[in-house]
């Protein structure tokens, strides 16, 4: 480290997907809503055994992405990917430091805090043991997470400072009427409550938005659409997420690529009732085979769906409406939950590079006085900018996600 105010710090955010990694160079004048190009990135998309999982890693060359690729792939995931990603930053053509010494601190996303646990946090044998307690609520998550930790510990040592930031955390300011289920009572002394997800993501698609605009964030009512593998909504109300779609665990809310989203708990009880499904076999048809993939019958890849509506595929044109119609409900409702909007935001995989999905969720959205702009919805994705008309009464903004950076920046000032 230079100083104390200078430091390297690898953000690793593993999701049900995939995995991104990024190691930033960080001063204490850097802000969260003026990204920095980090000086290293790598990729890493999961498949299920005994299918290879893809590794590609980007060395930055000139203050941009440009140095050295190297593809490969690697059997293990996802202990074995870290650990390779890990070495390739001081050893091989994407190296960008002299050595592991170099790294001042490692920052995780984990998707599941529960209700006592918020970040940014500094990793102990003990907030380990609270992450274990409640990977059973965000199975698909937290293990994954958990063992890159461990990785993590067992390449650099013990005594490496890692830091867990929870995606739970920016939902912590949910008030009671938005987080209780309408269950017995006892359900919400438990702890069975809406935690919300993809915090980090929103915690900055609203911050960038505002800045974008050159407004106070906490004088703005922003809802960001987190359109991606999983997808959520929030209404982040003056700077603090105050609903949001995602629930007890991140199967809930919208229709998303392989997830279900909201599904009738009666629906469920019938068809466990019936046998056609076991507990085991039901959760992973509502994560993994439902969805846009359960609906079209083709994938969960939303341009894959979206040009096969275009081809006259009937199923596929099912799926891209549901996944509109439900997005447009949400939206409207997290308006509703703040009195009137400001600015609507999209981030994310789909929320970024699908203007047909923004359109199709904008468009019947005018009683709210949002008007997208063709030709601004369909411009080049080049930096942070507006798809509305100049005359839309709210500005639709398409933002990109930064939760590495992000992330980092928390543990910086931690």
């Amino acid at each position: 480290m230079d100083g104390v105010t200078t430091m390297r710090i690898l953000a690793v955010n593993a999701g049900s997907t995939s995995l991104k990694a990024s190691l930033y160079e960080t001063t204490a004048s850097d802000t969260i809503v003026e990204p920095r190009t980090p000086l290293w990135t790598a990729h890493v998309v999961w498949a299920e055994p005994p299918a290879e999982s893809v590794i590609s890693i980007r060395a930055c060359g000139s203050g941009e992405l440009s140095g050295e690729t190297v593809a490969h792939t690697c059997l293990e995931t996802p202990g074995a990917a870290i650990r390779e990603l890990l070495v390739s930053l001081w050893e091989g053509p994407t190296a960008v430091l002299p050595d592991a010494s170099s790294i001042d601190a490692v920052v995780h996303r984990v998707v599941f805090g529960g209700a006592q646990l918020h970040g940014p946090t500094r990793l102990t044998p003990a907030i380990r043991e609270r992450i274990a307690n409640v990977t059973t609520d965000a199975p698909t998550h937290n293990a994954v997470e958990l063992a890159i930790i461990d990785t993590v510990s067992e390449v650099l040592g013990d005594e490496q400072c890692q830091v867990v930031v929870f995606d739970t955390d920016f939902h912590a300011t949910l008030p009671r009427v938005a987080y209780a289920y309408g269950g017995p009572y006892a359900w919400v002394t438990a702890g069975l409550r809406r935690y919300g997800f993809h915090g980090i993501s929103h915690r900055y698609a609203a911050a960038r938005a505002a800045h974008v605009l050159g407004r106070d964030l906490e004088a703005l009512r922003i809802v960001t659409v987190h359109l991606g593998g999983g997808a959520s909504v929030t209404a982040v109300h003056h700077g603090i997420s105050v609903d949001t779609t995602m629930g007890f665990t991140p199967m809930d809310g919208l229709v998303m690529a392989t997830r279900a989203g909201s599904v009738d708990p009666g629906l469920l009880l019938h068809l466990l009732r019936r046998g056609e499904y076991t507990v085991e076999t039901l959760d992973r048809a509502l994560n993994h085979e439902s969805g846009i993939k359960g609906l079209s019958g083709l994938s969960g890849d939303m341009q894959t769906v979206v040009a096969a509506a275009h081809a006259g595929d009937d199923r596929a044109r099912l799926a891209v409406d549901v996944y509109a119609y439900r997005a447009r409900q949400h939206i409207a409702a997290m308006a509703a939950a703040m009195n009137g909007l400001d600015a609507l935001v999209f981030t994310a995989g789909v929320g970024e590079h699908s203007p047909d999905i923004r359109e199709a969720i904008c468009t019947p959205l005018g009683f709210l006085g949002i008007e997208i702009s063709d030709a601004a919805n369909h411009a080049a994705v080049v930096e942070d900018r507006a798809a509305s008309l100049p005359t839309s009464s709210v500005p639709i903004l398409v933002i990109h996600a930064e939760e590495n950076w992000t992330m980092a920046q928390m543990c910086g000032r931690l």
